[in-house]
């Protein structure tokens, strides 16, 4: 794929994001003289969805990593011969 093609991807993704289209909406409310409680409001909507983002990814982070640790220990259970034990909390071991 060519640059210029990544680059239009990458601007689309971007601008049809829910925090993109609230952001600009925002910037167009305060220049018409919207309300800044209203302001106030889309902010507010544009900082929690980057807060929940932040955590989502995290998590899918931390699921990787178990999931590739399970599958570590499995295999190595396997090649030596041994049961796959579970602890309480799900860890292999």
């Amino acid at each position: 794929m060519s640059f210029l093609r990544r680059v239009r991807r990458v601007l689309a993704d971007i601008l049809t994001s829910k925090k993109a289209i609230a952001t600009i909406g925002g910037v167009i409310a305060h220049q018409l003289g919207a309300d800044p409680t209203t302001v106030i409001a889309i902010t507010g909507y544009v900082v929690g969805q980057g807060i929940a983002d932040h955590g989502k990814e995290a998590a899918k982070a931390a699921a990787r990593a178990a999931l590739e640790a399970a599958e570590r220990a499995f295999v190595d259970k396997v090649k030596t011969g041994g049961a796959l034990v579970v602890d309480k909390s799900g860890n292999p071991r």
